[in-house]
């Protein structure tokens, strides 16, 4: 599976760059939302949620499964099936301390 890139969002990410207004497609018209100041982070994440929303790509986001982390990040694997955020970190703890338990039973 590939994702195909919508020319609207590409723009609406660019003039979000930018800090320009941005257009979001809606079901009859295109409605212009403002980006946030930098002072309003709440605002940039609403948008970028309804952008998700929009491009069905909310789907995507899954939280961590390391049970220290509480990050939430977007899946891009062909299947779907990744589990960490980030594999150098968490994916990493929780194989480290998998072996070492398994080590520490074995050992017995």
């Amino acid at each position: 599976m590939t994702i195909r890139r919508n020319a609207g969002m590409v723009a609406a990410m660019a003039a979000a760059k930018t800090r320009k207004a941005i257009c979001v497609p809606n079901h009859s018209a295109r409605t212009p939302i403002k980006p946030a100041p930098t002072g309003i982070p709440l605002a940039t994440i609403a948008i970028a949620w309804s952008e998700l929303l929009i491009t069905g790509e909310a789907v995507r986001l899954k939280r961590c499964a390391e049970h220290a982390c509480a990050w939430v990040f977007r899946d891009v694997s062909r299947n779907r099936s990744r589990r960490w955020c980030s594999m150098r970190v968490c994916g990493n703890r929780t194989k480290a301390r998998r072996y070492a338990a398994k080590q520490a039973t074995g050992a017995e």
